[in-house]
C-alpha cells in the first residue's frame, strides 16, 4: 500500500514537473478540477482574473468532459483539455508540495490550483471568498455566469414544461430511506396537481418510480432548467451550473454535507432569487416549499 501511494506521488510529481517545463513565461496556467460544481466556481472568477492580468496569457488545464462547461465562459486564452481525470488530479495533489517549496523560496506560483478546500480546509469562508482570495482578487469581484449557446433540445422545443419537475436525487449516493420518503412524497404531491415528474439519470440508472428518465447533455440540461417550472435536487455540482436559469430549484443538503461543508457550498453566493436551500431533515419546510411553487405556478398559468 505505501508502495502504490509512493509511485503515485512521483507520478504526480513528474506530471507537475513536465507541466511547469513546457510553460511559456508568459502563461499563468489555471488547473481546473474535474467536478462539474468546482469548475464552475473557478470559472466564474476567470474574466475578473484576466482583466488584472492582461499582460499574462491565461491557460487552462481542465478535464474534457468539462469542455461544455468550459466554453459557457469568458476570460482566458487558451484551454488545454486531457481526457484522464487522474492527469488533472495529480497536478491538484501535487500543487500542495509545490506551492509550500515556491513559497518557502520566495518565489511566485503561476500555475493556479482552484480547489481552495485542498490548501485552506472548508471552516469559516465559502468556495468563492476563498477562490478570491487564492487569485489575488477583491472581495466584490464580478462573477460570471454561464452561458449557453447550443440549439435548444428537442425535448424543450416539443413540450411546454409549465408543468413539469425535474427530481435530481443521486447524487454522493445519499438516497437513504429518509430522502427516498421525502422524495417519493414530493413526486406524489407533484402527480396530484397533474405535474409532469422526470427524474435525471445517468447511464443505466433507473428513474424513481413514477418519474421518466431524463438523459442528457449537460448543455440540453441548462437549456432544459430554463423550461421548467420546479428542480429538486441533492447538492450537486450540477445545481451551480445551471444557478442562473429560469427554473425554480429546491436544493436539499444531504446527511454527508455537514454545517461546515454547507456554508462553504452555499448556493447564496450565486445570489439567485429562484434558489431555496434545506437540510435534508427539514422535511415540513421542503414540502411546503414544494407546494407553493407548484400553486403560483399553476396561479401564474392561469393567468
Amino acid at each position: 500500500m505505501r508502495n502504490c501511494r509512493l509511485i503515485r506521488n512521483i507520478k504526480a510529481t513528474i506530471s507537475y514537473y513536465n507541466l511547469r517545463v513546457h510553460k511559456r513565461k508568459n502563461e499563468i496556467i489555471v488547473l481546473l478540477s474535474c467536478p462539474i460544481g468546482d469548475v464552475v466556481y473557478a470559472l466564474s472568477l476567470i474574466k475578473e482574473y484576466k482583466s488584472r492580468h492582461m499582460d499574462k496569457k491565461i491557460v487552462l488545464v481542465a478535464e474534457k468532459n468539462t469542455a461544455p462547461i468550459v466554453i459557457a465562459f469568458h476570460g482566458y486564452d487558451e484551454v488545454r483539455y486531457y481526457s484522464k481525470k487522474k492527469r488533472v488530479g495529480e497536478w491538484i495533489f501535487t500543487y500542495l508540495t509545490a506551492s509550500k517549496f515556491y513559497a518557502s523560496k520566495g518565489l511566485k506560483e503561476d500555475i493556479i490550483n482552484t480547489v481552495p478546500w485542498i490548501l485552506h480546509g472548508v471552516i469559516g469562508s465559502t468556495c468563492i471568498d476563498r477562490l478570491k482570495e487564492d487569485l489575488s482578487l477583491p472581495y466584490d469581484a464580478q462573477l460570471q455566469y454561464p452561458a449557453v449557446d447550443s440549439p435548444l433540445p428537442s425535448l424543450v422545443k416539443d413540450n411546454g414544461f409549465t408543468k413539469t419537475m425535474i427530481v435530481n436525487a443521486f447524487a454522493h449516493n445519499d438516497l437513504n430511506n429518509e430522502l427516498d420518503l421525502l422524495f417519493h412524497e414530493v413526486i406524489n404531491i407533484a402527480h396530484k396537481n397533474n405535474y409532469i415528474v422526470y427524474s435525471n439519470v445517468v447511464g443505466e440508472q433507473p428513474p424513481i418510480e413514477g418519474t421518466i428518465a431524463l438523459r442528457c447533455s449537460l448543455d440540453d440540461f441548462y437549456h432544459i432548467a430554463n423550461s421548467v417550472s420546479l428542480i429538486i435536487s441533492i447538492r450537486t455540482g450540477l445545481m451551480d451550473w445551471i444557478n442562473n436559469t429560469k427554473s425554480k430549484k429546491i436544493i436539499i443538503y444531504p446527511p454527508s454535507f455537514n454545517s461546515d461543508w454547507s456554508n462553504f457550498y452555499s448556493m447564496k453566493v450565486w445570489n439567485q432569487s429562484s434558489i431555496m436551500e434545506f437540510r435534508y431533515s427539514d422535511k415540513n419546510s421542503i414540502i411546503s416549499a414544494v407546494k407553493r411553487i407548484i400553486n403560483e405556478s399553476i396561479s401564474g398559468a392561469a393567468k
